[in-house]
């Protein structure tokens, strides 16, 4: 049975360990419709339909639900998911920092596409932060969020410890939320594809951003991101998020150029980290790397930027 599961791996191109998730899911749940599936996998629908088509002999499909069939026999009572791996996250505040953003999302308004946002969910704010403070980068740092349409920096700023927050965005509305929410927090709205004001350079310890997912967007955010940074704290870094389908692997390719182009070093890449409301064409997911400075950083974007940056966009 086994073997037919890493057969489906090999031919979709998924991880065994995401395979054994999958069927591990539904012996658990039974029926699991496909935006479910998507968000407990962090797979887009074009792979999820694969793996059940791979599958077919396990797996059946009604509409849009999935189950698994009578009589299949695959023991996983021991099995943890891929999630599992984060428990030491739900430290004391991760309840509250989640219900916090909770109630923060209740009656926004919806993400603006224009900008491509895609807001996360309450539990991946509140695990970013907790891993933030386990990285011992919240207490006695300047921090600089680099657009923050999940309201991060307002967990961030719970943490009394901390010695200033930032949060830079083209959109005012988020900046109004983030304000309400934490008034501790300073604001700026800026586009990015302007110069970052004098005040927000050479001056940060943590930038965080998670940017449009075009190469334009990353080139152009990780240069305004290294620009930020305090260039004399050698332990400086970058949180920067980033997402794509399995089933397009080969166009993680470019990001990691980019990052190499910067000189950052890349310290930790954390798969599908964070999950969204929305954009299940990548699966409701993204990676978040951790990128910290080295002596040779440099911004690969100087000065305006002309190019257009949103997936929306053409040419981008």
């Amino acid at each position: 049975m086994f073997n037919l599961l890493y057969e489906a791996s090999k031919k979709t191109g998924l991880p065994t360990k995401k395979v054994l998730d999958f069927v591990y899911h539904l012996q658990q749940l039974g029926s699991i419709d496909t935006k479910s599936l998507i968000k407990l996998l962090g797979i887009s629908k074009s792979s999820l339909v694969s793996l059940a088509q791979n599958l077919n002999t396990l797996i059946k499909t009604e509409g849009d639900l999935y189950t698994i069939s009578p009589g299949t026999n695959i023991n996983l009572s021991n099995h943890l998911v891929e999630e599992g791996l984060w428990p030491f996250l739900s430290d004391g505040k991760f309840l509250e920092n989640a219900q916090k953003i909770e109630a923060i999302n209740i009656g926004r308004r919806k993400a603006d596409r224009n900008f491509d946002q895609f807001y996360a969910t309450a539990e991946t704010v509140a695990k970013r932060v907790s891993l933030m403070n386990f990285f011992a980068d919240i207490a006695g740092k300047r921090i600089l969020f680099l657009g923050d349409d999940d309201q991060t920096s307002v967990l961030t700023a719970s943490y009394g410890n901390v010695k200033e927050i930032i949060a830079v965005d083209i959109d005012d509305g988020i900046l109004s939320t983030i304000k309400q929410n934490a008034p501790n927090v300073l604001t700026l709205q800026h586009d990015f594809k302007q110069p970052l004001p004098k005040e927000l350079t050479n001056g940060f310890d943590v930038v965080f951003t998670d940017p449009p997912y075009t190469q334009n967007g990353i080139r152009l955010f990780l240069s305004r991101a290294i620009e930020a940074l305090d260039i004399n704290n050698a332990a400086a870094r970058i949180y920067m998020c980033y997402g794509n389908s399995d089933r397009a692997k080969e166009r993680y390719l470019p990001i990691y150029n980019i990052i190499l182009e910067t000189n950052l070093m890349i310290r930790w890449v954390l798969d599908k980290f964070n999950r969204y409301n929305g954009a299940e064409s990548i699966g409701s997911t993204s990676s978040l790397f951790i990128l910290d400075i080295t002596p040779k950083i440099k911004p690969i974007v100087k000065g305006s930027f002309d190019s257009n940056i949103y997936t929306n966009e053409t040419n981008s």
